[in-house]
């Protein structure tokens, strides 16, 4: 419950950026550039351009978070169809698609990844879609294993036995119960695609100058680390943080969703 505060604050805060009457994390300022922090008007000091850090960082929050989101969001909608649909119909279906997914799976994430984005050019969106074009695979055999599963229970022969339609099976019992390990894994699958685009961006393929950036302001305080470690440190905390929250709701969320646990 600590952790889902603390990342409600954290999106919050990230959100209502443009209304927190924070400098403009853009505007270079070389007089005050790599200002320690508790500097006079910059509480997290200053980067190497002068620019406030403090901002940047909460600037920086929206876009690694919604990276994280966005590309969690278009796998998983993407692998649980694929995944449904291949192990509802069987047969070749199932055998070309799942051919399909060990081709992809074949590849290490990050490798697929970048070899994505190095077809589609570096930026922001193609991040994205890279990262959640090489998460579909998760998702896909997440969602092809529980039906599989489920397609043998019981109350599934019940309502076949019954004269339910196929689609009646799949969207009345099939699919309320493949939501539950899906949802699971997507909230601990949201702080690996953020830590997936901050690499990204650190390795110039993801977000680009000026925009602020975890990854990228991580990247460019690497360049400082005796002179003014506060670039690195902060946006390292913050990433980190930041992950460790969601993969503590995400055991959370798998406790409360598992009727096998007693509880008293």
């Amino acid at each position: 419950m600590a952790s889902l505060v603390f990342l409600v604050c954290v999106i919050v805060i990230s959100a209502m950026a443009p209304i927190l009457g924070l400098p403009d994390p853009t505007t270079i300022d070389l007089t005050k550039r790599l200002n320690p922090p508790g500097s006079p008007g910059h509480p997290l000091g200053t980067d190497e351009f002068g620019r406030d850090y403090l901002s940047r960082l909460v600037w920086g929050g929206r876009v690694s978070i919604s990276v994280g989101f966005f590309a969690v969001l278009v796998a998983m909608s993407a692998g649980v169809l694929i995944g449904i649909f291949s192990g509802f119909m069987r047969g070749w279906w199932d055998l070309v698609i799942m051919r399909l997914i060990d081709v992809l799976m074949a590849f290490p994430y990050i490798l697929l990844a970048i070899a994505i984005i190095a077809a589609l050019g570096p930026g922001l969106v193609n991040t994205m879609v890279a990262l959640a074009i090489a998460g579909i695979p998760y998702y896909a055999r997440i969602a092809r294993g529980s039906v599989l599963s489920l397609m043998e229970k019981e109350f599934i022969q019940a309502a076949r036995a019954l004269g339910a339609s196929s689609s009646r099976i799949l969207f009345r019992h099939v699919l309320p119960n493949v939501i539950a390990p899906v949802i699971v894994a997507a909230t601990l699958d949201v702080g690996w695609m953020i830590m997936a685009g901050a690499g990204m961006s650190f390795l110039g393929l993801g977000a680009q100058p000026p925009t602020a950036e975890w990854g990228l302001m991580l990247s460019h305080g690497s360049k400082y680390l005796r002179t003014a470690p506060h670039l690195s440190v902060f946006a390292g905390l913050a990433i980190s943080l930041v992950v460790l929250a969601l993969n503590f709701v995400g055991d959370g969320l798998r406790d409360a969703m598992d009727p096998k646990i007693q509880r008293y």
